[in-house]
């Protein structure tokens, strides 16, 4: 009798276990499967983070790419400025031998044509010519006044003079005469390499131009290279105009303008890259003799460049003067 309840107990127990393991077994699946389905939100501060760690990233990329534009701008301006250098001689004897210290006159008045006399207290020539300075790149609308105004803060200005064409426009440098030497000094070592009106401007000693029957000997172009130097363009010229200028011309590799770092001004002359040499030969022939506005353009084969450091120039510059409307 006791053996069968022991028996009977012990099966009612052995069945409450099997279905509380069942029962708890089912619920821990239950809660796990809904755990998986449960997205957690994330947090603010987790999603501000990575939103501005893209936002960074980007920010870094466009500064890499401008940095790039910069160096490639640079190298492209270094090979203007090196061509520029290399010719500033040669341009500046060119205006010696073109003005002389007698052509600030009209042409065609009665003196022109003579060998002028110094008034009483005037400067001789060669005293004029050693108070001089040569102005180079200057804009067109600076006057005769404008270079007295400015160069005046240097020393006494005796006259000041700006070449023109014959219908009257300037062609964009000029003399500035003082009236001792020491001023000559403090103009050149003040001005030369300084920015006057968004230009850098070229201020030397003016030199004493060679005899009238004495022919300067030319200067030697370069052999045929695959890179032409397009020079004196008219400083207003548009892109449609340079579009123009080029159009049709076969095996055009590039075209680099020359454009002030500062201002974004162009600064009157452009590199033009071909394939070949035949093809910088053949555009040659056709770009000589364009007229672009009111300028002949000034076509020759440029000889390359290597980049080189360039210190920025610590002169003073030079005081804007008010230029006419």
């Amino acid at each position: 009798m006791h053996s069968v309840r022991r028996a009977a107990l012990r099966a009612a127990l052995s069945a409450s276990r099997v279905v509380c393991n069942q029962a708890n077994s089912t619920r821990l699946a239950t809660r796990t499967a809904a755990e998986w389905n449960y997205t957690r939100p994330a947090l603010p501060h987790t999603l501000r983070f990575f939103s501005q760690t893209v936002r960074k990233a980007y920010e870094n990329r466009e500064l890499e790419q401008a940095q790039r534009k910069d160096e490639e701008n640079f190298e492209k301006q270094a090979a203007a400025d090196a061509r520029e250098d290399v010719e500033t001689e040669a341009d500046i004897q060119e205006a010696m031998q073109e003005v002389s210290p007698s052509s600030s006159e009209e042409p065609g008045s009665p003196s022109s044509s003579e060998e002028p006399r110094p008034a009483p207290g005037a400067m001789s020539k060669a005293q004029e010519i050693q108070n001089s300075v040569f102005v180079r790149n200057l804009v067109f609308e600076v006057t005769e006044e404008h270079l007295q105004k400015a160069f005046s803060k240097y020393g006494e200005v005796a006259s000041t003079f700006i070449a023109r064409d014959p219908r009257g426009l300037s062609k964009g440098f000029g003399f500035v005469t003082f009236t001792t030497p020491e001023a000559v000094e403090t103009a050149c070592s003040q001005v030369n390499g300084s920015f006057w009106h968004g230009r850098r401007i070229t201020c030397v000693r003016r030199t004493q131009p060679a005899p009238a029957g004495v022919k300067k000997p030319a200067k030697s172009p370069p052999g045929p290279t695959a890179q032409l130097f397009i020079g004196n363009i008219p400083y207003e010229t548009t892109d449609a105009e340079l579009n123009r200028l080029f159009r049709g011309i076969e095996n055009l590799r590039d075209v680099r303008v020359a454009v002030d770092r500062t201002t974004g001004w162009p600064r009157g002359f452009a590199h033009a890259d071909f394939t070949s040499i035949e093809a910088a030969i053949e555009a040659k022939k056709r770009l000589e003799g364009t007229m672009l506005g009111n300028r002949l353009l000034r076509v020759d084969f440029a000889t390359g460049y290597q980049r080189r450091s360039r210190s920025p120039p610590q002169q003073q510059p030079v005081e804007d003067a008010e230029t006419e409307q």
